[in-house]
């Protein structure tokens, strides 16, 4: 899985000591299947691109490949179309 990147400014180490923080880390993968650019919405571009992946004339995104097969069929191309379609 891939993750957004997180960075820290106020963390300081002394030589000697521990250092223990928790960190929460967000995918970096939209909930939205096709929303590639992460705005919330799936736009008419990102169907094409999905339907482009499918066909095999564009490389395969992670924001469409949702079950990580390397490869986009047909039902991830509905998922995105749904979601297109607020479905």
């Amino acid at each position: 899985m891939e993750y957004q990147t997180k960075n820290l400014s106020s963390l300081a180490a002394t030589a000697g000591t521990v250092l223990s923080n928790d960190i929460t880390l967000s995918s970096a993968v939209s909930s939205k299947p096709g929303d590639c650019d992460n705005s919330g919405t799936v736009t008419i571009a990102e169907v094409q691109s999905a339907i482009n992946m499918f066909l095999g004339l564009k490389t395969v995104d992670v924001c469409v490949d949702i079950d990580s097969s390397g490869s986009v069929s047909i039902a991830e191309v509905q998922k995105v179309i749904n979601s297109f379609l607020g479905l």
